[in-house]
Parts: structure tokens; sequence; C-alpha cells
């Protein structure tokens, strides 16, 4: 019976350290919707005071930059 307390002990304590590891390796992250450069800019610098650790380019911005490679879509 012993034993058995010991190890709900020491799996209690175990589980109450994890979050701080957990915390340390949490996704933060924003996706830039401006598809202006000073907008995408701003995203950007404002990223590392609230500790944004991954920023990602919205579908319509990519979609965007995926017609910019042909030929006849591209400023001449």
């Amino acid at each position: 019976m012993r034993h058995l307390i010991a190890a709900l002990i020491l799996l209690a304590t175990a589980g109450v350290a994890l979050p701080a590891r957990a915390e340390a390796d949490q996704v933060r992250g924003w996706t830039i919707l401006s598809a202006s450069d000073a907008g995408a800019d701003a995203v950007i610098a404002a990223a590392k005071p609230y500790k944004i650790n991954h920023l990602q380019l919205s579908h319509e911005i990519v979609h965007d930059l995926r017609e910019v490679r042909e030929p006849g879509k591209q400023a001449g």
C-alpha cells in the first residue's frame, strides 16, 4: 500500500512540472493578412513584444504570390 501511495505522489508531482516545459515549447503564431508591405512590416515588428514565434502568410496572399509566377500577370 505504501508503494502505491508513493507512486501516486510521484505521478502527481511529475505532472505539476510539465506545464512549465510545455509553455516554453508552445507555438504562438499570427497570420499576416495584409497584402501591403507596410501592413506586413507592422505585423512583423509587433510580433516580438507579444512573444510570437510563428508567422504565416494568409491563403489569399499565397494565392496572389502564385499568380505572380504566371508571365501574363506579371508587370512588364
